[in-house]
């Protein structure tokens, strides 16, 4: 039974029987037993050895009878809380998607689900009475054999009518007090049983502290580079490895995709960014602070994530996007306006109008007033709002904080094209200096980011750009390789479709479009092929020019660091020249270079490109004469 399902279905009914159950049956217990011990030994002392001797014999049959029924009444409670909890779940998932199983017509299926689920739950309600009925005759039974055997003890025993009399209403009440002791001895277990239940879940080890000393840096992170080095994680101690030894590093601003097939980690990875599952072995490193020594708060208020579900709150739409209110109306508008939800004209509240639940597309008229009101209700779980929606205000979130950081757990898995297409289009503009971890599902959504890793039953199987990948013919390949292979098989399936409702209404008209689009299909064949390459160039020259970019920006450093001390030795020979030292520096040049290394052997940059950098950035002027 997972936890959730406990808390609910379990959870209060065990603190309940503690609170209220567990004390009663205790005190019962002991009562019920005393009066059993009292009952036996009185009449043991009038009986003799006869009534000792059959008195124990029948104990022995009672207490057989009475740890089949415990055994018996401890599966039955035991079945009885296991086949609860799915009902539960099935009721409250009913509950919720009451319109997608009216809309398909499926609340027969539903409705048959719930009867199969409580025909078992009640099946084992029923056996729990039955066995205490069992457990009634088989004491019944018993109890009527101690009479006859105190009985039959009286009359071979020399004592007097009145003292039999005593012993036969005596030990009549025998019956009664077994019956009931047995009963709360083993209620006594079952409450038991739900104090180890509270007390496993109680010592459940909690999350580490919201808060820790000294905390991050002021404005970390600041630049967005990642480090992980050798990440194990398992859920939980018992369990296997589900990432083995993770190693990469992500600079600043860089936009990484993870792709792999279910299961392979990709999820569990973005967990642990956020500590939702601790590393038994490794780090996480970011701008040089490991996120382990870090607190739950000062963490996840630092970092972005984009789920595939998107969480919106219940309130305004103000309080669904600003929750701690912390950004003014004119950011929140502009921030709708970056994802599309919004028009650039759109800045007064409209009208009040009813809240349509529809699943529409974000363009319209509708969607433009409703999001121009900041005081518009949201609904729990923003069941007013379609999925394409709910994840584009997400990324309104994601806009106004604005974190050095963003990670997308497959946010475009669950969305049509056009909300993809925008989403995608957002990412590119919006987050141009953040560094972006996005878990893919479709592949073309990452055809043009820095790096791509490909993982593999928790180990990263590819890594590199994807235009290296392709080259490869690996795992990424092969899987967009699929992909385009249902595209191509869907386009043929449609044209011949298409094709068959055209003639019926068209006729041979209809024959000359087929036989038209067949004689271009070798066209577009040699198109595409064109098309294939000028993309691989494009990719190439476009990694060409990343690599560029960066030695570029190598070089620069390397130039300001040359030029600064140029500066600061012409500031020193004009001192000079000011103090009269000039025959020191005579015939020294005031504006040349001179051992300018700011560009190594074997890099890409000519030295016509050195020479216009050096040129512009390093030219020192002559001082001039005193």
């Amino acid at each position: 039974m997972g936890g959730s399902e406990y808390s609910l279905a379990t959870g209060g009914s065990d603190i309940e029987g503690l609170d209220s159950s567990m004390a009663d049956n205790f005190v019962r217990t002991v009562r019920y037993g005393c009066n059993v011990a009292v009952t036996l030994t009185t009449v043991a002392y009038f009986g003799g050895w006869p009534f000792m001797l059959g008195a124990a014999l029948t104990m022995i049959v009672y207490y057989r009878a009475g740890s089949v029924y415990g055994q018996a009444s401890r599966d039955m409670r035991r079945l009885d809380s296991v086949t609860r909890s799915p009902l539960y779940s099935l009721f409250g998932e009913t509950v919720s998607g009451v319109a997608v199983l009216r809309a398909f017509g499926a609340s027969t299926v539903a409705l048959s689900h719930m009867m199969r689920l409580s025909d078992t739950n009640i099946l084992c309600f029923f056996w729990t009475w039955t066995i205490n009925r069992w457990l009634s005759a088989r004491f019944n039974i018993l109890s009527s054999a101690l009479v006859g055997l105190t009985a039959a003890a009286m009359l071979m025993a020399p004592v007097s009518a009145a003292t039999a009399g005593f012993a036969l209403a005596f030990v009549s009440t025998v019956m009664h007090n077994l019956l009931f002791v047995v009963r709360r001895f083993v209620q006594l277990e079952q409450s038991m049983v739900a104090l180890e239940r509270i007390k496993e879940y109680s010592e459940i080890q909690p999350e580490a502290a919201e808060y820790v000393e000294p905390g991050p840096p002021e404005g970390w992170p600041a630049k967005g580079e990642i480090e992980v080095k050798d990440l194990v994680i398992k859920y939980a101690p018992d369990l296997p490895d589900v990432l083995h030894g993770l190693t990469f590093n992500v600079k600043p601003g860089e936009k990484v995709g993870i792709v792999g097939s279910t299961g392979c980690g990709k999820s569990t990875l973005a967990l642990s960014f956020f500590r939702f599952v601790e590393a038994t072995k490794g780090s996480i490193v970011i701008d040089d602070v490991d996120i382990s020594t870090l607190g739950l708060t000062d963490l996840r208020s630092r970092i972005m994530i984009i789920p595939q579900d998107p969480t919106i709150l219940s309130g305004t739409l103000r309080n669904t996007l600003d929750v701690f209110d912390e950004y003014s109306d004119a950011e929140i508008y502009e921030a709708l306006r970056r994802v599309h939800l919004l028009s650039e004209d759109a800045t007064q509240p409209p009208a009040p109008s009813a809240a349509s639940s529809s699943e529409a597309t974000v363009v319209g008229e509708r969607n433009a007033n409703v999001f121009a009101d900041l005081n518009y209700p949201v609904t729990e779980g923003g069941d007013n709002f379609s999925t394409g929606e709910k994840q584009l205000l997400c990324m309104a979130r994601a806009i106004l904080r604005r974190n050095k950081i963003l990670l997308m757990d497959e946010a475009t898995a669950s969305i049509d094209a056009e909300t993809d297409t925008m989403i995608s289009e957002t990412i590119r503009t919006e987050f141009t200096d953040s560094t972006i971890l996005t878990i893919a599902h479709r592949l073309h959504t990452i055809i043009d980011f820095d790096t791509v890793i490909v993982m593999d039953k928790g180990s990263i199987a590819e890594m590199g750009s994807p235009y290296e990948l392709l080259r490869k013919k690996g795992r990424f390949y092969v899987s967009e390789f699929i992909f385009h292979l249902f595209t191509i098989i869907d386009a043929p399936i449609e044209i011949l479709v298409a094709t068959g409702f055209l003639f019926q209404l068209l006729g041979t008209s209809a024959l000359w479009g087929l036989l038209a689009t067949l004689i271009s299909m070798p066209l577009t064949h040699v198109a595409s092929k064109i098309v294939v390459t000028a993309q691989d160039n494009l990719m190439k020259a476009r990694d060409q020019r990343s690599a560029l970019m960066n030695e570029l920006l190598q070089a620069v450093r390397m130039v300001k660091g040359t030029a600064w001390r140029k500066v600061s030795d012409e500031r020193d020979r004009c001192r000079r020249l000011k103090a009269g030292d000039e025959g020191r520096d005579r015939g020294v040049g005031g504006g040349e270079l001179v051992n300018v290394p700011f560009i190594r052997q074997g890099e890409m940059l000519s030295s016509v490109r050195a020479s216009v950098i050096s040129s512009q950035v390093l030219r020192a002027r002559p001082c001039s004469s005193p």
